[in-house]
């Protein structure tokens, strides 16, 4: 990849996509900090965006990526709830303790999967369960960006759909959205 060059603002939804598959991977190691542009910055907020190490990137960040479900964006031995708050929890200090906000959360999950979830393993929940439970996390810590790495790839028709809807709502509440797809259109 030689050139790259975009703006992004609150709830815009901006597709990148390539007929060579490596062009998108770069893009996605550039927003995850595993590689570094070979010319100019990438600003959010008019700052140089500076990718976290991987033990503080809980903590804070300005960007997300989500990822296929399956590859360790969740920690299966956990519940839905931990897997859900888990970069939340990182952030705010007495997070765990606050009973209020725990049952707030379980009505904001309620909203989006129709009934409760919390207390399922990760491991027991399906695909689109997965799926889901990766941007309501998202959502509810609100970076400024996330990026979605080939969110359409399923052959599974309402996972594809589903992916669509929580992309649709991240804009809505106002998360700046890059779709990174191998010959795709949003």
């Amino acid at each position: 990849m030689d050139y790259l060059d975009f703006s992004l603002h609150a709830g815009e939804i901006i597709t990148i996509s390539s007929d060579r598959f490596q062009v998108i991977r770069e893009v996605e190691q550039l927003f995850k900090g595993e590689i570094v542009p070979r010319k100019g910055e990438i600003y959010v907020h008019q700052k140089p965006y500076r990718p976290r190490k991987k033990h503080q990137i809980l903590k804070r960040f300005s960007i997300a990526v989500i990822e296929n479900p399956m590859k360790d964006q969740l920690l299966l031995n956990l519940n839905f709830y931990d897997n859900l708050c888990i970069s939340r929890g990182l952030q705010m200090r007495g997070f765990w303790y606050d009973r209020s906000l725990k049952n707030s959360i379980r009505d904001y999950v309620n909203q989006y999967m129709g009934e409760d979830f919390t207390d399922r393993k990760a491991a027991e929940l399906t695909m689109a369960e997965k799926q889901r439970l990766l941007y309501l996390r998202w959502m509810l810590c609100s970076p400024d960006v996330v990026v979605c790495v080939e969110p359409f790839k399923s052959v599974d028709k309402y996972l594809e759909e589903d992916a669509v809807d929580m992309i649709l709502e991240m804009a809505r509440k106002g998360i700046a959205v890059i779709v990174l797809t191998h010959n795709a259109e949003f």
